[in-house]
């Protein structure tokens, strides 16, 4: 059979089999069609050597701050994920309902990674301001627009994120 891709001689770690074996794996219309432990007949258009590397389903990070340029800690999910084998990132409350818009649009929307949003209690999230937390202040709290983003949103917000420490609330 003809590949568009092969990956030969990879360290293949299949989970869903809970087998790890030396093989390849076979790539038709951007789809894994064939994974087998040793050779795999036929040729790729394009055949890589991964012999030494780990080939595994994409991995899913629970805490990874995706927004890029507007919190201190923003990351760049695709650059980074794609250096770590990273395919979908849990992004714990990066935005708030009033910064929520701009992340969806131009941050989940136009990422080729998955990134799974909680929603920030604080209504601006996390932007970068080191003096003030994002609950310093009670005001930073809009439960109705939090509501509404949530029940706008229901498809991509899996949670609510509430940061309770001295950076966060000033208190403790």
């Amino acid at each position: 059979m003809a590949y568009d891709l092969i990956l030969r001689n990879g360290d293949i770690i299949d989970p869903g089999e809970s087998r790890r074996f030396a093989g390849d794996i076979g790539v038709a219309d951007g789809k894994i069609t064939a994974v087998t432990e040793g050779t795999l007949a036929g040729t790729g258009a394009q055949e890589i050597d991964v012999a030494g590397h780990i080939v595994t389903p994409g991995l899913v990070d629970l805490h990874g701050h995706c927004y890029w340029g507007v919190g201190g800690t923003g990351l760049d999910p695709d650059l980074v994920g794609a250096h770590h084998g990273v395919t979908t990132w849990i992004d714990p409350g990066s935005s708030g309902a009033a910064t929520f818009p701009a992340f969806k649009r131009f941050i989940i929307e136009q990422s080729q990674v998955r990134v799974v949003p909680l929603l920030n209690l604080s209504a601006k999230g996390l932007v970068h301001c080191q003096e003030v937390g994002e609950l310093n202040d009670i005001r930073y709290i809009d439960s109705d627009l939090t509501a509404a983003t949530i029940e706008r949103h229901r498809d991509l917000i899996a949670g609510i994120k509430v940061r309770a420490g001295r950076s966060s609330t000033g208190q403790m």
